[in-house]
């Protein structure tokens, strides 16, 4: 009896802080645009200059072109190991006319041009051997470098553009800092400094643009100021705001230099909610969500509430946050080792919700 009580306590208590978790965070999202069109399984979005919506689908390994206005243009790509075909993709991005798409499969950065004929392979390689071959699942661009997240050796790494040779990696299979339990999405600020989601360790961490790890952002959890389950998609916008979109608990946290500011709402401050938000694509103030497991591309307005411009005058150095794991003595199944404990690592994808942990 008494146990029973307890955990009725307990359930309470936690439905409570989940109910009032603050959700001001100084932005807010208006919704524009539902794009649904036989997706399956959407994992990234990149937006060209012209505002055409590009959706990679790496499970039938195409990538379906869009208008602003959410009309279907053309598709290209195919399944397979050969020219102009993908093999479960998972990353895709925009630079200088170009399409380059984290070909996850077939470890290499496959590039078309904005048509979507085919221009070439980037193929792809750790800086130093490893046992398994290396999956890209997320790329960053920054001049005439690629910095790809490899989820299957768990770290970053640089590679040039022109013949793909890495440069740099860092990371490793772990929970210290600097080191990743599964990294994805990327984002850099314009001082270069490299922002990775880490999901499974719950946290995204910051890095010099040499890899030097620099602060933690976000905590382990489901009912605290800044806490994150499954973090999957990442963008910073132009005050400053790190959002970052959870697949478990389906929404959007926001944080500001290293501390969080509650939840994504919308103008009525009702928080965003979605069914699986594994990426997140910021274009000239619009917000692109990519909702997997509704087989949907969210488009909304970002709106910047009174509080937040006022501070935009001053913008301290982001302050290191913290990647602890809370909780875990009432709730042992939400530790890292619990939750891979009878798993390989290939059986766990970097779009981790409840069907796939």
């Amino acid at each position: 009896m008494i146990f029973k009580w307890r955990k009725i306590l307990v359930t309470g208590l936690w439905l409570l802080l989940l109910i009032s978790q603050p959700v001001i965070a100084g932005l807010t999202a208006e919704h524009l645009l539902s794009i649904k069109a036989g997706f399956d399984q959407p994992t990234d979005t990149a937006i060209s200059n012209n505002g055409d919506i590009y959706v990679l689908n790496g499970v039938i390994g195409k990538v379906f072109v869009f208008s602003k206005k959410g009309k279907r243009k053309f598709s290209f790509g195919r399944p397979g190991k050969g020219k102009s075909e993908l093999n479960l993709p998972m990353g895709i991005s925009i630079q200088n006319q170009q399409v380059f798409i984290a070909d996850t499969g077939n470890g290499r950065i496959s590039v078309f041009n904005l048509q979507g004929k085919f221009v070439r392979f980037i193929p792809l390689k750790s800086e130093k051997p490893m046992n398994n071959p290396v999956a890209p699942v997320s790329l960053l661009i920054l001049d005439n470098k690629i910095i790809w997240s490899d989820r299957s050796n768990h770290q970053l790494c640089v590679s040039r553009i022109d013949d793909g040779k890495t440069l740099s990696c860092w990371g490793g299979k772990g929970d210290a800092d600097g080191r990743f339990n599964y990294p994805y999405q990327l984002v850099s600020d314009d001082q270069d400094y490299i922002f990775a989601v880490d999901v499974l360790n719950a946290r995204v961490q910051a890095f010099s643009s040499k890899g030097k790890h620099f602060m933690n952002t976000g905590r382990f959890g489901v009912n605290m100021m800044g806490s994150l389950f499954r973090p999957n998609g990442l963008v910073l916008t132009e005050a400053n705001q790190l959002l970052v979109s959870d697949a478990y608990l389906g929404n959007i946290s926001v944080f500001k230099n290293g501390r969080a500011l509650g939840l994504l709402t919308d103008s009525n401050a009702k928080k965003l909610l979605f069914k699986s938000p594994t990426s997140l694509t910021l274009y000239k103030n619009k917000l692109y969500v990519t909702d997997t497991l509704n087989n949907s591309i969210e488009v909304f307005k970002l709106n910047t509430t009174e509080s937040d411009r006022a501070s935009k005058k001053s913008i301290a150095k982001p302050q290191a946050g913290s990647s602890q794991k809370n909780c875990i003595g009432c709730h042992i199944s939400w530790a890292d080792n619990y939750l891979i404990r009878n798993q390989e690592d290939k059986q766990v994808t970097p779009v981790a919700h409840q069907d796939m942990c």
